[in-house]
This record gives C-alpha cells, structure tokens and sequence, in this order.
C-alpha cells in the first residue's frame, strides 16, 4: 500500500519534505519509503513551496494538493510505464500530461518528465526540462499565455 503523510499543524523540519504546507494550501508528497531509492525531492522544489508567500495557481498546470491525485498518478505511471522511474508532482489540467522528476537520479536537482498519460508505451514522452526551475519558468510562460487567452476571450465581442 502507498503511504502518504500529510503535515497537521505542525512546523515542518527543513530535512522533512514529506509535505509542504503554506498558509492555505496543502501539498503532498510521497513518504521515502515510496520513493525511488536514493532520490530526493529537489531543494529548489521543497523550498518553492515551503517558502514561497506567493505561491500561485500556474493554470493550467497544477501542483499537486491532495493524497488521492499524488497516490492515483503514481499508480498510472508505475503501471503505464514500468520500465521507467517517475515521481510525479504535478500535472497540465488541458490535457493527460503529468510532470515528473526523473526517480533515478539521486543528485538532488533531477530532471522533469512531461510523460503523457494514457498513451502507448515509447510515446509517452512529451519532453523534459533541465530541473524544477527550468519547470517553473515553463510553467509561468503557459500561465502567462493561459491567462492571456483567458482575458481575450472574455473581451470577445465587448
């Protein structure tokens, strides 16, 4: 059975990236015992959402913020691609993509996976990024054209 821990009231010790937990929103992440062997939780990652105030929903991209998406989408790749080693953490609301760090990696600052879900195995592989903030920079870029469309369509015909 997959554990999760979720941190209650609590404040989190630095080593502990189990959960973060701003002021209003909880993220889970999965207990080492579930976790590839000898793979870490990018520090940029953990202290993104430890400390940042201004954390903010990167539509159409997500974080994920309850125990059944992180548990339901490390089922998925596990049994969709097992020859691959993939710790999901988030995922594109647009579509069946799902981002993860690359599990073999145990330096610290892996890779990040677009594997899109649902497909045949070999074409699963939607690209990757050098690291988590390589990500973020992605992922404000499409919020950023997100957000844009958005304000278009809403002008439509004003």
């Amino acid at each position: 059975m997959f554990g999760f821990l979720k941190r209650k009231e609590k404040e989190p010790k630095p080593s502990d990236t189990s959960t973060i937990n701003d002021s209003e929103m909880k993220y889970y992440f999965l207990l080492n015992k579930d976790l590839p062997k000898g793979f870490r939780y990018p520090e940029s990652f953990v202290n993104y959402l430890r400390y940042d105030t201004e954390i903010k929903e990167l539509m159409p991209y997500i974080l994920f913020r309850n125990e059944k998406s992180v548990k339901t989408f490390n089922r998925i790749v596990k049994e969709q691609y097992p020859k691959r080693v993939l710790v999901p953490f988030g995922k594109d609301n647009e579509s069946d993509d799902v981002f993860c760090f690359d599990g073999k990696d145990t330096s610290g600052n892996p890779k990040v996976y677009i594997v899109h879900t649902y497909a045949s195995p070999g074409w699963e592989d939607r690209g990757e990024l050098k690291d988590f903030n390589a990500w973020l920079a992605f992922a404000q870029e499409a919020h950023d054209a997100y957000e844009k469309q958005k304000e278009e369509d809403e002008n439509y015909g004003s």
